[in-house]
């Protein structure tokens, strides 16, 4: 989770494989749905990890307000059989 443009697509393809996620570079919303990837972590293949990448917080779209995008974030995570084991907040140095 993070603000547009902060970098969060771009962090997981830095992570895993690159063009995991599209990403932007631009201030304008690459991210338009919550979406859920199963990755394989990197130093270690057979664990895999349940990454989301959210749309940003602040998104430059006039139909989408942070409170819809915490209860898409929301909504998302109640689907989750195994719940969350950790969440990342992105801020960009």
């Amino acid at each position: 989770m993070g603000r547009i443009g902060a970098g969060k697509s771009n962090l997981v393809n830095k992570i895993f494989v690159p063009d995991q996620f599209k990403e932007g570079h631009i201030l304008v919303s690459e991210t338009n749905q919550t979406e859920e990837k199963i990755l394989k972590w990197p130093r270690n293949p057979t664990f895999n990890v349940s990454w989301i990448d959210t749309i940003g917080f602040a998104d430059n779209r006039s139909d989408t307000s942070n409170q819809q995008i915490f209860d898409n974030i929301l909504d998302l995570l109640s689907t989750l059989k195994d719940g969350v084991h950790l969440a990342i907040y992105y801020l960009p140095s």
